[in-house]
């Protein structure tokens, strides 16, 4: 960081904000921004030009080489029907010709693609002359057909509707059989057939050499242009490394700094930041250094908070422990607690429903609290619905008087204490279980709420709502 200190001097209430960076930044962002989209949807449009060139090309030559390899298939069948009699190969021949037509579709797709004059007459050349080997091959297996003694209901209805001439009729089946032989195996049956595929080679020829010399245009000027986006970045580069520097001499320094002085911070160490930067940090600092101060005070009630009970706003547990480890030995010699716990409490949620229980854990949790007992204890909530009340410097009379006020004013109890208007039958009773410490021994706290437990499960045992002693 200091390098980018020494570039740029820090001069005290130069009024650099991070408005003014941010505008500076954001316009030299957005002219990046703009000029690489500009550019990219160029250089994207040369790519998708070449991608196409090189699409149209290979589907030209998927579409040339069906029609190359539409006109041999059909030569392929009739051939083998001559040969073999079998009439599968001309039911095969038929329906290439009228049903599956993969020379038509292969002409279709060329005459699409934007041909020149020349290529589509070559294209089209190829087709007429392959259509007119489809006429003479069907003169061919016609004569086959009738020097098979074939019906002409047997016949596809191409061949059937094909009629021979009045010579042609009165020939021989052999006769008819060699006039085919001949042809097929002719030199112009051959010459027709090298007629056509000299043509599609042409046509392919013509059309590779026009797809490529575009392809070189394009990629050339997709060159040019890629030269002069560089020349171009590099100027803007130039200027993001400048405002950079700005940004971190006077924004993501300070922040560096700052963020490493409240790193070393402790939780009780307060130290005022240095102001520096732009006005905004600035800022920022003075109403850090004004609002830890103001943390700091309400850190210690917060603190206090952890210990009560939310619901009843009485100490919990670990209140309870807090208190107990805070007493000396001697004080705990002369412990005494008492453990309460409300008698059939689920009944009564399930009775009255968990908004009438709440009441009724906040109603009994008071009725505790309202023992006189001053500095000499501490009351609590264990869990749920169990409470806990300890006395220093306790009796056992002091114990069970504890016992029994807390027994006879959580008896008081009624229904309108807890939002029941018409609740006659409404009752609510506890259980305690006391002991107490009337000599140093070494005991846990834990194992000293366990003995008053053990004496709460006697009194719940025994009938409920009443109390038991314990004396250890």
């Amino acid at each position: 960081m200091s390098f980018f200190k020494n570039i740029i001097p820090l001069k005290k209430n130069w009024g650099l904000s991070v408005k003014s960076v941010n505008v500076l930044f954001c316009i030299i962002t957005f002219l990046i921004i703009g000029f690489l989209t500009t550019q990219s949807k160029t250089i994207l449009s040369y790519s998708e030009k070449i991608y196409n060139f090189e699409m149209k090309s290979q589907d030209c030559d998927i579409a040339i080489k069906q029609l190359q390899d539409g006109s041999d298939y059909l030569t392929s069948q009739m051939q083998q029907f001559v040969f073999s009699g079998d009439t599968q190969y001309m039911t095969n021949y038929w329906t290439e010709v009228n049903v599956t037509k993969s020379r038509e579709n292969a002409v279709e797709f060329l005459i699409t693609q934007e041909l020149t004059d020349t290529e589509l007459e070559k294209v089209l050349f190829s087709k007429a002359k392959s259509d007119k080997l489809i006429e003479n091959e069907t003169w061919a297996m016609r004569l086959v057909c009738e020097s098979a003694g074939m019906a002409e209901n047997e016949m596809p209805s191409d061949i059937s509707l094909y009629k021979l001439n009045k010579q042609e009729s009165e020939l021989s089946e052999q006769d008819k059989y060699t006039l085919a032989l001949s042809y097929i195996f002719g030199a112009e049956y051959i010459n027709s057939k090298e007629e056509i595929k000299n043509g599609i080679n042409d046509f392919q020829s013509e059309l590779l050499t026009r797809y490529s010399n575009k392809l070189l245009k394009t990629m050339e000027a997709a060159k040019t242009n890629v030269q002069q986006t560089k020349g171009i970045i590099i100027v803007l580069i130039t200027t993001m490394i400048l405002i950079t520097c700005v940004y971190c001499k006077f924004i993501a320094y300070p922040l560096i700094k700052y963020s490493k002085e409240l790193a070393n911070m402790g939780a009780d160490t307060h130290y005022p930041l240095e102001e520096q930067g732009v006005n905004e940090l600035k800022q920022f600092v003075r109403k850090y250094n004004s609002l830890r101060k103001k943390m700091e005070e309400h850190t210690f009630y917060l603190k206090q908070q952890v210990y009560i009970d939310f619901l009843t706003q009485i100490p919990n547990r670990l209140g309870i422990i807090q208190y107990v480890d805070s007493l000396s030995d001697n004080a705990k010699a002369g412990l005494g607690v008492l453990m309460i716990d409300i008698d059939d409490f689920k009944k009564h949620n399930d009775a009255y429903g968990h908004l009438t229980g709440d009441r009724t854990l906040k109603k009994v949790a008071n009725c505790i609290a309202s023992i006189e007992f001053g500095e000499d204890g501490i009351c609590g909530r264990l869990s749920g619905e169990e409470f806990v009340l300890i006395l220093k410097n306790c009796t056992s009379e002091k114990l069970t008087v504890a016992a029994e006020e807390i027994l006879h004013s959580v008896r008081c109890i009624t229904g309108d204490d807890v939002g029941l208007e018409d609740a006659k039958d409404y009752c609510v009773t506890v259980s305690i279980g006391g002991t107490r410490i009337n000599k140093k021994i070494n005991i846990t706290f834990t194992e000293f709420l366990d003995k008053a437990d053990q004496a709460l499960y006697k009194s719940k045992h025994a009938g409920k709502n009443q109390y038991t002693e314990m004396v250890l």
